[in-house]
């Protein structure tokens, strides 16, 4: 039986402030990431805070509903057609007869929306903006 010193771990400890023992078993908790980058699929923005919002930076305008902003933005970035959007009824995905056609918005709350145009045959969505 090899000695303990020679045992390899069952795992490698990255951040040993994450782990802590259960029981005796030794349990690693993934660390959480505190800002997300959205911005793969998406082509263009059409507002500045709303590109430092996608680029991970704190932007405290979106402060107060920074969680589900994000979550719109990886639908949208999720995304490979408008069809997928159309499918996620509680996408709450919407487009306004008085905008230009093309322009569509995905609901954050009661008073923003997460406004893009996504042009026939185009492969992202354009002009994104938080608003």
């Amino acid at each position: 039986m090899p000695s303990s010193e020679n045992a390899s771990p069952d795992f490698v400890v990255v951040f040993p402030e994450f782990a802590k023992k259960i029981n005796g078993i030794s349990v690693v908790r993934k660390a959480r990431r505190k800002r997300r980058t959205v911005k793969e699929m998406i082509r263009s923005f059409r507002g500045v805070y709303t590109q430092q919002f996608c680029e991970g930076k704190f932007v405290p305008e979106f402060e107060p509903f920074r969680k589900p902003a994000e979550k719109r933005l990886r639908l949208l970035e999720a995304a490979a057609s408008l069809q997928d959007l159309f499918q996620l009824q509680s996408a709450g995905l919407k487009f306004s007869d008085d905008d230009p056609p093309g322009r569509y918005s995905l609901l954050v709350h009661d008073w923003h929306r997460v406004v893009f145009d996504w042009p026939t045959g185009a492969a992202g969505p354009e002009k994104v903006k938080i608003g």
